[in-house]
């Protein structure tokens, strides 16, 4: 009887328990740090087309706004450190005229390959515009 008892035990129950649970809390902390690196690249890239398009919007002539808006944007998301593989600037003005806009779209891939996470792919694309208007009362150079 003393023999049945021991074979049936709690003993190891533990070791058990703990094998089975591990990968599931290593999965749902790499999904956060996943959605993490995500939501702050798509800040960060809104952040960027917006610096750009304010920064092409001061400009005289539709080169130097593209040039000023493509360099802005890069130097945004620098600064905010967000990891793109690749990074995407466009530059619309074909409304550079007083009183329109210029529309800037940033796309950033964000790498996401170091995670090693099932189901989740090696990068993602984070695109975001960003528009400022022209001043109505001012010069442009065409």
């Amino acid at each position: 009887m003393r023999r049945f008892a021991r074979l049936h035990g709690d003993a190891g129950s533990v070791t058990v328990e703990a094998i089975l649970i591990l990968p599931l809390v290593l999965i749902s902390v790499l999904g956060i740090v996943a959605a993490g690196r995500g939501t702050h690249a798509a800040t960060m890239v809104a952040a960027a087309a917006h610096d750009a398009a304010r920064a092409a919007s001061i400009d005289r002539d539709p080169a130097a706004a593209r040039a000023d808006a493509t360099r802005t944007a890069l130097r945004s998301l620098h600064r905010g450190g967000t990891s793109c593989r690749t990074a995407t600037v466009l530059v619309d003005t074909s409304a550079f005229a007083p009183g329109g806009v210029v529309t800037v779209r940033v796309t950033c891939h964000v790498a996401l390959g170091s995670l090693a996470l099932p189901g989740i792919p090696g990068d993602i694309a984070i695109a975001r515009s960003g528009r400022s208007p022209l001043d109505q009362y001012r010069g442009v150079n065409p």
